[in-house]
């Protein structure tokens, strides 16, 4: 198995392992009573507009129009032009609030660019 595909598999396992164990600590700050995971896997996306979001390294952000499931899976294939994510739910007190969420990606360490 090449390391990218290890790389990426690792990544989506430690996103799903942290909003599992981030609901209780955004439950005490944000009043959020659970986080459901309604799909994972590959998706397909279509560009909508850019934002500007001056607090990013890039200094603006691209918007996703349309998303569709392609294939719910825990493994992802390490090539180019491969879109995956997580589509969640946040249940709280306040329907349409807004909730302070962090998303940790932690991945192995790689010793060249050989490796990918």
């Amino acid at each position: 198995m090449k390391a990218i595909n290890k790389i990426k598999l690792v990544i989506v396992g430690m996103i799903i392992i942290g909003l599992a164990v981030l609901c209780p600590f955004a439950s005490q700050a944000s009043e959020v009573d659970r986080i459901e995971i309604i799909d994972f896997g590959l998706y397909q996306t279509t560009f909508a507009k850019w934002e500007q979001a001056p607090d990013t390294q890039r200094g603006e952000i691209q918007l996703v129009g349309s998303r569709e499931l392609i294939r719910r899976t825990k493994r992802i294939p390490g090539k180019g032009g491969t879109e995956f994510g997580i589509r969640y739910v946040v249940n709280g007190q306040e329907e349409g609030g807004q909730v302070d969420l962090l998303v940790k990606v932690l991945h192995s360490e790689t010793q060249s660019s050989d490796e990918w």
